[in-house]
């Protein structure tokens, strides 16, 4: 399931796009799940774990590895058949302006030992509600809102 891009990030043709990858993380059961909400240590905002992938990996690998070294955690499923995309622009006094794209993929991981990097502050295993009310970004919410739908239609582990 891919939700449509937002049209207003590709009025930025000029600007160069930095692809990055993530995880919408669950555990617990498909009926009532915990979601890994990460605290961004920079600017506070909640999300989940993600970052830019490297010269030859995957979007896929890239968001197993971002997982690892955010979170320490490496035994997750990945769900079949559910891959959302959205785009924003980062200012950067690094890089300068660019867009990021990322594809968050759905996975479930049986325990919720968390040991998170210093790129975030602090970590929370929540209820889908807590969740949506902790995104402060309408095209994350949005994004994590068709997680939901196909979490709740495919009924998996």
């Amino acid at each position: 399931m891919r939700p449509a891009r937002h049209a207003h990030m590709n009025d930025m043709p000029d600007k160069p796009t930095l692809p990055a990858a993530g995880f919408f993380l669950y555990c617990g059961e498909v009926n009532s799940p915990r979601w890994l909400a990460l605290r961004n240590a920079t600017h506070g905002a909640w999300g989940f774990p993600k970052g830019h992938s490297r010269e030859g990996e995957s979007l896929l690998q890239a968001a197993h590895r971002e997982l690892e070294e955010e979170t320490g955690i490496e035994a997750v499923k990945v769900i079949e058949g559910f891959q959302c995309e959205i785009e924003y622009e980062v200012v950067s006094p690094r890089r300068g302006t660019y867009l990021k794209r990322v594809v968050y993929y759905l996975a479930f991981t049986p325990s919720q030992e968390t040991a998170i990097s210093s790129e975030h502050d602090e970590y929370r295993w929540v209820s889908s509600k807590e969740m949506l009310e902790l995104i402060a970004f309408d095209n994350l919410r949005e994004a994590f809102n068709a997680a939901l739908s196909f979490l709740g239609e495919s009924k998996q582990p």
